[in-house]
């Protein structure tokens, strides 16, 4: 049986292995992308081989480079899972943490518009006054 960070780190070199298909399927190469995207060429090679975990910001980064669609690559990364270390195993309930409903409530009433600012500052309360930027 395959453990959630094995499954884990499998996804993840296989969207690096995707991004890298579809980086070279458009005829570009990973040096292109990196130095049109302000990239060091190694760090993004490390990425696109699966050495390391490649960020999610970086994906939709090389795909609106390249004219791919990000959401087709995590797709078809997650196929790709699927298809060599079968359906995930989720846990059963007494494993699972226990979930705070009230907080739940909390950020299910926020907006959009809402969480710029409190991802910037990562502590900012409601009634904080508005920070000038």
């Amino acid at each position: 049986m395959t453990t959630n960070p094995q499954r884990s780190a499998a996804f993840a070199r296989f969207v690096g292995l995707e991004l890298k298909g579809a980086i070279t399927a458009r005829a570009f190469t990973a040096k292109q992308v990196a130095v049109l995207m302000g990239r060091a060429e190694a760090n993004f090679n490390r990425w696109l081989n699966g050495r390391v975990g490649i960020p999610l910001a970086v994906v939709c980064e090389a795909c609106e480079v390249i004219g791919a669609n990000p959401a087709v690559i995590v797709q078809n990364a997650y196929d790709r899972l699927l298809a060599e270390h079968g359906s995930p195993q989720p846990a059963h309930r007494g494993d699972a943490p226990v979930v705070d409903e009230e907080q739940n409530d909390a950020v299910d009433g926020l907006s959009v518009t809402d969480l710029p600012h409190a991802a910037k500052r990562g502590r900012r309360r409601v009634d904080d006054p508005p920070h000038a930027e």
